[in-house]
């Protein structure tokens, strides 16, 4: 006999091939778009009232189905093999990544249930977070993150030497160009505007440097932005070229009928 959360772990797990498991989450995946589909065209001013008056009653549809989602989830979890080994699965799936995401993703509605509307309006911009929650259902964003999880020491390095650029480029920047133009570049903090969108290269030209030392701080800034940015790309290029070949490995390394482990 199955226990109760194995059970409910058959019925909802997206990683099972059942039928129930497949019509939960196609479900789950039709109310995703729906409710995004909502949210951006209730954002019209001229969208038509006739249509606009159903989207609370999509709302509420929507957080009851994601809610009995996530309590089912949560009573799955000592049947997840992920959470199954932990020493309290259900507490290991509820601090998750996807348990947080799907907890913010009725958190919004659920408090305009005990607060007034202003406090609610507060959090009504953690609806999009709601968006996440197709990551768990499309296979692409999975690998998406598990690349970001592997890179993501050599990402944080490239954080660090852009935070540093940055605040290199805006002082240099500052002492360069503060006594020509007192008010546009009238402290670092300003500068920093100027040295971000020199960094990424947007160059929006509002703000730009008249003399002959800014000008070639400039350009410096302008070429270590073009090389240091591209090393992201790299960096996960580099991760997901790993994760092929550990994949193909994986897949080269098991019968093809039967699954098993050559």
């Amino acid at each position: 006999m199955k226990s109760i959360s194995q059970k409910i772990h058959d019925w909802v797990d997206d990683g099972n091939n059942t039928i129930t498991a497949k019509v939960f989450n196609a479900l789950i995946l039709i109310l995703i778009f729906l409710t995004i589909l909502g949210l951006v065209f209730g954002s019209l001013p001229d969208f038509p009232e006739d249509y606009k008056q159903w989207l609370p009653r999509l709302e509420m549809f929507t957080i009851a189905i994601f809610s009995l989602e996530y309590i089912l989830r949560i009573l799955s979890a000592s049947a997840h093999p992920e959470f199954k080994d932990k020493r309290y699965p259900h507490l290991a799936f509820v601090f998750s990544f996807y348990g947080i995401v799907d907890l913010l993703a009725v958190l919004p509605y659920l408090l305009g249930l005990f607060f007034d509307a202003r406090f609610f309006r507060l959090f009504r911009i953690l609806r999009f977070i709601r968006v996440l929650k197709i990551s768990r259902y499309i296979e692409a964003t999975t690998i998406f993150r598990r690349v970001l999880y592997a890179k993501r020491m050599e990402l944080w390095i490239v954080l660090v030497v852009l935070i540093m650029m940055l605040f290199f480029s805006s002082v240099l920047i500052f002492f360069a160009e503060n006594g020509e133009q007192p008010e546009t570049f009238a402290s670092i903090p300003h500068a920093m505007w100027w040295a971000i969108a020199t960094l990424t290269t947007v160059g929006y030209g509002d703000v730009v440097p008249i003399t002959a030392l800014g000008k070639v701080i400039g350009g410096l800034v302008s070429l270590m932005g073009v090389g240091t940015f591209a090393m992201p790309a790299g960096i996960l290029a580099s991760g997901f070229s790993d994760y092929r070949k550990e994949h193909s490995a994986e897949i080269g390394s098991k019968c093809p009928h039967c699954g098993e482990n050559l």
